[in-house]
């Protein structure tokens, strides 16, 4: 009988087993298909256009990032109120809108920390929560890793809720404020660069458009408010004033300065008082664009980071000598221009035929609006800008021409 009691119970385990396990299968969640499942916050798709403020918090409870409505858009909190990138933000918010629960996960808090959703109260959480403001009842998600083993899918929850979810979309939450700037400055076309006026620690130099590089400013000294007597074709060389393009360094040092102003995007940005350029060190250009008007950049460098300040000014005004130094424009608000982004981001006033000739009222005012336009993104903001940029904004005139011919 003892034979027999010691046989069976392998037997008697195994049933056990078996039944512990279908209960398991019987109970357990099988996840969702997408379009079946529940949204993770329903009232948010419709809502989108209340949202006044999204917060994303991180390990220690730390606010990382704060983007927070203003007149005309967005602007991130950390970085002086300098414009956000809106786009980037409406893409988070309609991946938060549409993301539906696939698979109820864990609600173990000795677990959390796996899938990134532990408080980030906690010094080492590995997750952010993002917090959403405006909307009737406030949204608070806590978003951790990623779960492409999974096919894909982040994991979430709720603060206040003890259940973890895996939802769809990969939900990626940017934690660095510049992450979320918006990030062009400026798109000026190489062609639309007649002339540029270089200064560095008291020494300056001349770049012309070839067929105009006999042009010079009254006295034969190098004016950047003088007049161009003619404008040069848009695909003529740049080259040092005086100079033949045959002078020119071959690796297009030249065009690198026309080019300085075209697709350039930030890395950062802080307040003009936080970031000031240095008594000597730093390059100023003064950019005459064949529109008539004068972009002035100054550049340099702290830390091995290129830091650049930019203001504009027509460059003929009415009842003004032509010789005489332009005014930048006044500031604005950033919000002001948020709205005529076409014109701040390009030269978008019509050129002038002849430079030399007193400009019309009509034009002058384009150019002054163009300029004051320019003035309202930049002024008051220090950008830094990437490495490769150095070289255009910070020019060297020796580098400038053929190694034989350098002084």
């Amino acid at each position: 009988m003892a034979s027999l009691r010691r046989s069976s119970l392998p037997l008697l385990i195994g049933t056990v087993l078996v039944g512990v396990a279908a209960v398991f299968i019987a109970t357990r969640k099988a996840p969702v298909p997408e379009a079946q499942a529940e949204l993770l916050v329903p009232a948010l798709r419709d809502s989108l256009d209340k949202v006044e403020e999204v917060r994303i918090v991180g390990a220690g409870n730390k606010r990382l990032v704060t983007l927070q409505r203003a007149d005309a858009g967005f602007v991130v909190v950390e970085r002086g109120g300098y414009r956000a990138d809106t786009a980037a933000l409406r893409a988070l918010l309609l991946q938060l809108a549409d993301a539906r629960k696939l698979e109820a996960k864990t609600a173990r808090k000795d677990r959390y920390a796996a899938l990134g959703v532990e408080p980030v109260d906690q010094a080492k959480a590995t997750g952010a929560r993002v917090e959403i403001q405006g909307l009737a009842s406030p949204i608070s998600i806590l978003v951790g890793r990623t779960a492409p083993q999974l096919g894909g899918g982040t994991f979430v929850r709720e603060p206040a809720a003890a259940q973890s979810w895996l939802v769809s979309g990969s939900l990626v939450v940017e934690r660095e404020p510049e992450r979320w700037l918006e990030k062009r400055i400026a798109d000026i076309a190489p062609a639309r660069v007649q002339r540029v006026v270089a200064s560095r620690d008291g020494k300056s130099f001349v770049l012309v458009r070839s067929d105009a590089s006999s042009m010079k400013a009254p006295g034969g000294n190098s004016d950047a408010s003088a007049p161009v007597a003619a404008e040069a074709a848009e695909d003529a060389p740049l080259v040092l004033e005086g100079s033949n393009p045959v002078d020119m360094a071959a690796d297009g040092g030249a065009e690198a300065v026309a080019g300085a102003l075209s697709e350039l995007d930030l890395v950062d940005v802080m307040p003009a008082s936080a970031g000031k350029p240095p008594r000597a060190g730093s390059v100023e250009l003064v950019f005459m664009l064949r529109n008539g008007v004068a972009i002035t950049s100054r550049a340099w460098q702290v830390d091995e980071k290129t830091r650049l300040q930019l203001s504009a000014s027509p460059i003929t005004q009415p009842d003004v000598d032509a010789d005489a130094p332009v005014a930048s424009g006044a500031g604005a608000s950033v919000a002001a221009v948020s709205a005529r982004k076409d014109e701040v981001r390009s030269d978008k006033a019509p050129a002038a035929t002849d430079a030399s000739a007193k400009a019309s009222p009509a034009s002058v005012k384009s150019s002054a609006v163009v300029a004051d336009a320019f003035n309202q993104q930049w002024q008051g903001w220090t950008f830094v800008v990437p490495p490769h940029r150095t070289r255009g904004l910070m020019p060297e005139r020796s580098a400038l021409l053929r190694q034989a011919e350098n002084p």
